[in-house]
């Protein structure tokens, strides 16, 4: 493989993203391939700071700024390198939780997009369901500062504007297996061109029901 692919996870805090891509990272692993699963905020020394309140005390404009050099390193310094090196890259929220927790908040999304990497996911998943029940799941001590109706609204209208070829929504109501069968199902359906010969790692397909048995 010569050029890797950058599939993204979106959602409100709650809804699943990170589970399913440890679940992800393993099954496509198996399957033969190079997988890099990274976070927006917890990959790079930039995201960290933002992940332990530096924007604490900003104002909108200012903490937006701060996200978008986040992303903008994220993407540099690690998933750009990693598809260079032909990796599938599975990514814990990127661009479009710039548009729907920034948006949330009142800055004009034409205006992020000034500050966001120019990139296009391969792919990518947005995990709905209703805040109440994205609660429901929350650890003590969580605070769930990204689970909040306004930000839902934004994934949702964002998914629109990708479309269904650019991004799947699912509904992270179901269950674990069932989210993890469709969604790897759409990332072989890239990983796993038609026209490649059976002997290619087709052992992805099978990792779908080897995971969820």
């Amino acid at each position: 493989m010569s050029e890797g692919f950058l599939f993204a996870f979106e959602g409100i805090d709650g809804s699943g993203k990170t589970t399913l891509i440890k679940s992800l990272t393993d099954a496509i692993k198996k399957g033969g391939f190079d997988v890099s699963p990274v976070a927006e905020l917890y990959t790079r020394p930039l995201g960290r700071h933002v992940a332990l309140g530096l924007t604490k005390d900003l104002d909108r404009i200012s903490e937006a700024l701060l996200y978008g050099a986040a992303r903008m390193d994220l993407w540099e310094g690690a998933i750009e390198p990693f598809m260079k090196a032909g990796h599938v890259v599975l990514v814990d929220r990127f661009i479009m939780s710039g548009y729907a927790i920034t948006g949330s908040k009142g800055v004009d999304v034409r205006w992020l997009q000034n500050i966001m990497p120019f990139v296009t996911p391969t792919h990518t998943f947005v995990l709905d369901l209703p805040v109440e029940d994205a609660r429901k799941r929350f650890k003590k001590g969580e605070s769930g500062r990204f689970c909040t109706e306004e930000i839902r609204k934004g994934y949702l209208a964002q998914s629109l504007n990708l479309g269904a070829e650019r991004c799947t929504v699912l509904d992270a109501l179901k269950t674990p297996s069932e989210i993890f069968d469709s969604v790897l199902s759409r990332i072989a359906s890239y990983l796993l061109p038609q026209h490649l010969e059976p002997q290619h790692p087709s052992s992805l397909r099978r990792m779908a029901i080897e995971e969820t048995s």
